[in-house]
């Protein structure tokens, strides 16, 4: 009969030490939760002209928050193409709109949607009126006040005036 080496002897007691170790461990890191909402704006992807000089904004078509339930704050900035960069424009000096956010994203039930801010009624669109002629695009801003979070993002269209 062959005896195991004291070496062999030293690597698998060594090896069955670091294994116990290791769930140990692994028992003492916390379980995550079983749904985490990331702090995250999912922004249209339009932005809209029209005859008369006019450029529209459309607000996120979702928002989710780590908190249990949060309100979020929107507020376009309409930028302009002045021939090598975008330049802001004009932008409301508040936010014009908010929305109720619950676990899943913006509440969808009674006072759903994104909401003005003055009347409380729907807000489905912003207004940028009177404008000259030339290539606009949407600077997004979104703050959550439970989330503490401010987010930004650019539409992913330009639009034109002639």
């Amino acid at each position: 009969m062959k005896t195991a080496s004291p070496r062999s002897r030293v690597l698998r007691v060594t090896t069955a030490m670091a294994t116990v170790i290791a769930w140990f461990c692994l028992a003492l890191i916390p379980a995550a939760p079983a749904r985490a909402d990331p702090v995250a704006a999912y922004l249209r992807q339009d932005v809209g002209c029209e005859n008369g000089g006019i450029v529209r904004a459309y607000p996120p078509i979702n928002v989710t928050t780590s908190a249990r339930d949060d309100i979020a704050r929107w507020r376009p900035t309409l930028t302009f193409w002045n021939g090598s960069e975008w330049e802001e424009y004009r932008k409301p000096r508040t936010y014009p709109a908010y929305a109720y956010i619950l676990p899943g994203g913006i509440n969808k039930g009674q006072n759903g949607g994104w909401r003005s801010n003055v009347t409380h009624g729907q807000l489905n669109v912003w207004t940028f009126g009177g404008l000259p002629a030339g290539e606009y695009a949407i600077y997004h801003e979104v703050t959550l006040e439970q989330a503490d979070a401010y987010l930004t993002g650019w539409s992913a269209q330009t639009c034109t005036l002639r």
